[in-house]
């Protein structure tokens, strides 16, 4: 029998590999070049690859032999060389591409990001001048051609003699890759759980990393889920209710302050003046501490999300955004549905394009009443690169939004002022900072990239707290109680470290809350809490408790089963069954989209015409709340050459003999993606 079985085994290492045995050692071998200079690309650094290479051996070889396992398909096909060439060039294009990403924003290239990538085409001029858009077509276009060509011109070999072979060969790689995963997962040298992107692709690497993202979406689902444990959950959540103070109902803003934190933290820099003196005066007037943030260098929306929802993304896919998967057709308990069953108006605004990440869209299932985006604003004026709206806008937007009702409102605005790239493409000649920035040689490594992307950052964030001095101010002033709350989204792009940091890391900013009315001076100070418990807290203090998630973080937080309880909360309401079925969302009773969609309206007042006139070669509109974002339509067709003369008045240089076939007109209001936002009614032409 011995005999026998050795006689089989050798049989089959004949038949797989005799007579190709040299093609299948030279993808092996390109395989583990491949993956190594993707993880030098991945890390910037060929050092960082050695030492990946030497302290975690596993993750590399995995990964070398996925990479392997995808080249392998070239046996399969006729133009065999030309399909190992495309496989292989396609594992370093995403390298490379990897490269580029973690350059600009810090967090890595993963699947999500081409089901976000309209929303990153929409910024793309920002990160790129015109001459690196036309190297980087241009590039693209040799790589098509070149492929093009080498398929056309390459040797066709016949697959039929090798195809056995070939099949045993591509078998043993997936079936390699299955058994290295099962161990690795077992013995604890590689995970499935990536709450920490960027801490992930330093620790697995990034063909893992990025193969796991491939299947790792939505909710995870929970060991022992059912309805009976989603029940026993809501019981246990009602067995442990803490009694809640006073219920009141005040203004309650949310200010989410892009790439801000600060900048004081920073070892070993020194600054002409403090850049976020009025953020240092709040936190010794109001309730503070460090936020923990799904995110870093990027991924506003996911700090957004966790806020509103009071969910954690440590339970999503690898790098996964909410806004472009599971809230595309789901709605979602948010702090301003619970708000909305108290009479609340709910209010979202943010000084850049209302389109981008697809908000005009989502925030319909999160609650919001009205969306104010730059499409709705007049008064913009612009940072030094001439790209992100400057945020002082954001005072009097607020303050509208609390005057449009009668009642209480709760607010939420987003800044973009400080948005990256530090610098960006291009600055004015001449352009001098307002605050001198300096660092020791001992931050370079590790450090901000350069001085002039720190003092670019410096400089925004700087009038970032002039901002929060003026808001704070008005809300000081405002009529009505208030509740003001203030938090930085994520940590800047540049290559800050833990070790950067005297406090914090670089998963954390900082929450700031204060009152025109003084309630959190008779609130239990919260200490550093995560992203998703924050809207807890500060419902808390007003003595609200609506929504499940909202009394899970108020009463179990301290409990060993919380995070599996949230976790299970988080499956129910937005999971999906793996058996394609209908059967989750107990804890609403089986009703999908529980809470309904809003009919959201786009900006706090309608754009309307009152009049019209043809005058000296131009088409005069006039009306009410026109921005530079209108546009005329005519019949059908949109007119780009629109011009905005004042918030009553636009024009269009027309020539009579085109007027006389148009019947109707319209204004709309356009995105910087070429989106209508929304649309006046259609209004009869009448030219005398």
């Amino acid at each position: 029998m011995k005999n026998y079985i050795k006689t089989i085994i050798q049989k089959i290492r004949v038949t797989a590999f005799a007579g190709f045995g040299s093609s299948v050692k030279t993808i092996a071998l390109l395989a583990v070049l491949i993956n190594f200079v993707i993880e030098i690309l991945n890390r910037h650094s060929f050092i960082g690859a050695l030492e990946f290479v030497v302290t975690a051996p596993y993750a590399f070889v995995l990964g070398a032999l996925i990479v392997f396992t995808t080249m392998l398909i070239s046996l399969l096909i006729p133009a065999r060389t030309f399909a190992l060439i495309f496989t292989g060039g396609l594992w370093m294009a995403m390298g490379i591409v990897n490269f580029f990403v973690t350059s600009f924003r810090v967090t890595p290239f993963s699947v999500v990001d081409f089901i976000k990538l309209t929303s990153v085409a929409e910024i793309f001029t920002v990160y790129f001048n015109v001459f690196e858009i036309i190297l980087i077509i241009f590039a693209i276009a040799i790589c098509i051609a070149g492929a093009v060509l080498l398929a056309v011109k390459c040797r066709k070999r016949p697959v039929r003699k090798q195809l056995s072979r070939s099949l045993i060969a591509l078998g043993c790689a997936g079936g390699g890759i299955a058994l290295m995963f099962a161990l690795g997962l077992g013995f604890g040298v590689l995970s499935l759980e990536m709450p920490q992107l960027t801490q992930a692709y330093d620790d697995y690497g990034f063909v893992y990393c990025f193969s796991v993202s491939i299947f790792d979406r939505g909710v995870e689902e929970p060991e022992e889920y059912s309805r009976y444990s989603t029940d026993d959950i809501l019981i246990k959540i009602s067995e442990n209710q803490k009694p809640i103070g006073k219920t009141v109902t005040p203004n309650i803003i949310y200010v989410q302050l892009e790439s801000f934190f600060d900048v004081n933290y920073l070892k070993n820099v020194g600054y002409s003046y403090n850049p976020v003196k009025n953020f240092e005066k709040l936190k010794t007037m109001g309730m503070s501490g460090l936020l923990t943030v799904p995110v870093v260098g990027a991924g506003t929306v996911n700090t957004e999300f966790e806020v509103l929802s009071g969910m954690s993304l440590d339970f999503f896919g690898a790098g996964e955004y909410p806004f472009k998967t599971v809230l595309q057709t789901n709605t979602c308990e948010t702090v301003a549905y619970n708000l909305m069953e108290l009479g609340y108006g709910t209010h979202f605004i943010h000084n850049y394009q209302g389109s981008f990440y697809d908000r005009n869209e989502i925030y319909t299932h999160l609650g919001f009443e009205t969306f104010t985006s730059m499409e709705y604003m007049s008064d913009i004026s612009y940072n030094i690169s001439g790209v992100w709206p400057k945020d002082d806008v954001l005072t009097e937007q607020i303050i509208s939004a609390l005057d449009s009702t009668d009642g209480s409102d709760f607010v939420m605005a987003v800044t973009v002022q400080s948005h990256g790239k530090y610098p960006p493409n291009e600055l004015p000649d001449g352009t001098m900072y307002k605050i001198l920035t300096s660092f020791d040689d001992a931050m370079a490594e590790g450090g901000p990239s350069s001085i002039d992307a720190l003092s670019y950052y410096i400089d925004q964030i700087y009038e970032v707290d002039q901002f929060i001095g003026q808001l704070y101010d008005a809300v000081m002033a405002y009529s009505e109680d208030t509740v003001l709350v203030l938090y930085g989204d994520h940590l800047p792009s540049l290559s800050i470290s833990d070790r950067d940091l005297e406090k914090g890391s670089t998963m954390q900013t900082e929450y700031v809350i204060v009152s025109n009315f003084g309630i959190e001076n008779n609130t239990e100070a919260f200490g550093d809490i995560s992203a998703y418990q924050l809207s807890a807290k500060v419902l808390g203090m007003c003595g609200i408790n609506n929504g499940i998630l909202t009394k899970l973080h108020q009463n179990c937080s301290e409990l060993t089963q919380y995070q599996i309880w949230l976790n299970t909360l988080e499956y129910d309401m937005l999971g999906e069954d793996p058996l394609g079925g209908d059967s989750l969302r107990h804890v609403y009773g089986g009703v999908r989209n529980y809470y309904p969609v809003t009919d959201m309206h786009m900006g706090l007042q309608d754009v309307y015409c009152t009049s019209h006139v043809y005058r000296d070669g131009f088409l005069c509109i006039y009306g009410e709340h026109f921005t530079s974002s209108s546009k005329i339509v005519l019949n059908d067709s949109v007119m780009d050459d629109t011009i905005f003369f004042s918030k009553r008045m636009l024009k269009l240089k027309i020539e009579p003999e085109e007027l006389e076939d148009v019947t109707r007109f319209s204004i709309i209001q356009v995105s910087g993606a070429d989106k209508i936002l929304s649309s006046t009614p259609v209004y009869t032409l009448k030219i005398a």
